[in-house]
């Protein structure tokens, strides 16, 4: 079953997919974040949970244009470097980076569930991480880094 994409830019699809997402009391956001402001019409675009750019700690939810018309929905989690780099502060990962509760939540059914969905939901399976030596690794890389 090939899904047909009614938006004709990842900024559409990201804008629609934001008008349908609808908080709890309207206690938390989302804001679109545009990977290239240069290019808005055809860069990539995120839903953060915050308003700054970049976002490299949280996750986020984003539009990726792929050729052909094709626009990817990704799940963006990073993981930051280690604190011996000498790299930008906000590019050091700490106890705070979604990273960890990523990893915490790929070995649960609620994430087996969750991508389970998806794939009825579209007809097509998602990408996604399942071998446990894969896992192990990004968690023995991750610890080594903190």
């Amino acid at each position: 079953m090939q899904i047909q994409c009614i938006y004709n830019s990842p900024l559409e699809t990201c804008k629609a997919v934001l008008g349908l997402y609808k908080s709890p009391k309207e206690k938390k956001r989302l804001f679109a974040i545009q990977y290239n402001r240069f290019l808005s019409q055809s860069s990539t675009w995120w839903l953060s949970p915050v308003g700054v750019n970049p976002a490299y700690k949280y996750g986020k939810l984003g539009f990726v244009p792929c050729g052909d018309g094709e626009i990817r929905i990704c799940l963006y989690v990073e993981k930051g470097l280690g604190r011996e780099s000498q790299a930008p502060k906000t590019q050091i990962m700490d106890s705070m980076w979604f990273w960890h509760t990523f990893l915490d939540e790929m070995e649960t059914d609620r994430f087996s569930s969750a991508m389970n969905s998806i794939q009825s939901e579209a007809g097509t399976p998602p990408s996604r991480i399942e071998c446990p030596s894969v896992l192990n690794h990004l968690r023995q890389i991750g610890e080594s880094h903190e």
